[in-house]
């Protein structure tokens, strides 16, 4: 309490001139989490960005060592560690928005900063910086080379998962940097299907499938048709039931009545192929024929529904009825 007091009266001498001949004040450590290091952290960001000879853009994982001192002004001293991004130079990119490149933690970028900020002149100096890169950060002589190892191993580990992936399911990429994002996010939906198979007290196994380069949002979109919790569901008659004893089992495949697996790809179609495999059934059972229809019809040709976006099984047995039939 008493230094702070001490720095304040200093930083107000310092403003009026009255302080220039006084030694520093000590070395004081600083949280990462006090609000002054938010823009230090951003200030050396911009620095590396534009002193370094990289087309790819960088941004801070974490700051460590961080200390103030009161000079003529207040110094500090820190220690950031930088990761590469998906964004590149000269684009304009929101840095907290960019992603982190797959080698992000793999291949530190450390550098040591030293700035002085003047308030009452509202000026910020980088005094010096230097920077090296190691792969991974060397936390001690003994653990490094095999914290590297480890995150090497897991890194091929995750490419050749990525690349098996994306054979099997013959995925395909605009560009090298979509690729990259996929990567990323491949290894997290990963690293989560390890976690949760770890937590699991039953049967269920986790792991790769053929949504791993999909990010929640972009699956929830996708698959889980937003219509049907935003629009109000319509009453439904009540099946009769039969009373006749059921068989010990069945199955519809065996007697014809479903036609082969369909996929509906990257497109929020599921309430097309509700509604045709139900139609397709029904029609087996009253022709004795089993006819393969059109998704795609429905997708272009329902007028209420919302293509890709989602849809409604109700509005899309209203669609087939006005028009007129399903191919």
């Amino acid at each position: 309490m008493k230094m702070a007091v001490l720095a304040r009266w200093l930083l107000l001498l310092a403003a009026a001139g009255l302080v220039s001949g006084l030694p520093p004040v000590r070395w004081s450590q600083l949280s990462p989490d006090e609000p002054e290091v938010q823009g230090l952290v951003a200030l050396a960001e911009r620095e590396y960005n534009s002193a370094s000879g990289q087309e790819d853009v960088y941004r801070a994982l974490r700051v460590s060592d961080l200390r103030r001192q009161l000079v003529s002004g207040m110094k500090y001293d820190f220690t950031i560690f930088l990761g590469r991004t998906l964004c590149k130079k000269g684009d304009e990119n929101d840095l907290d928005k960019c992603g982190l490149h797959i080698s992000a933690s793999l291949m530190e970028i450390q550098c040591k900063f030293s700035m002085l900020v003047v308030p009452w002149v509202n000026e910020t100096k980088v005094l010096e910086t230097k920077c090296s890169q190691e792969g991974l950060q060397k936390r001690s002589d003994e653990s490094s080379s095999e914290a590297s190892m480890t995150g090497e191993d897991a890194m091929l580990e995750t490419l050749s998962l990525f690349k098996d992936f994306v054979n099997t399911y013959n995925k395909k990429y605009k560009d090298d940097e979509e690729a990259l994002m996929r990567l990323q996010i491949f290894s997290q939906n990963l690293l989560k299907a390890k976690e949760i198979q770890e937590k699991d007290q039953g049967t269920a196994e986790y792991g790769v499938t053929k949504f791993s380069d999909l990010t929640e949002e972009e699956f929830r979109t996708l698959y889980l048709n937003p219509l049907l919790s935003s629009q109000p569901t319509r009453p439904m008659k009540m099946a009769v039931m039969p009373t006749d004893p059921s068989p010990a089992q069945w199955d519809w495949r065996e007697h014809g009545a479903v036609t082969e697996v369909k996929n509906q790809g990257m497109c929020g179609s599921c309430w097309a192929f509700s509604v045709t495999g139900n139609i397709e059934g029904q029609w087996f059972l009253k022709k004795g024929s089993l006819v393969s229809l059109s998704e795609q019809e429905l997708v272009d040709c329902d007028g209420v529904d919302k293509a890709c976006g989602g849809g409604l099984p109700s509005n899309a047995y209203e669609a087939i009825e006005k028009l007129g039939d399903l191919q």
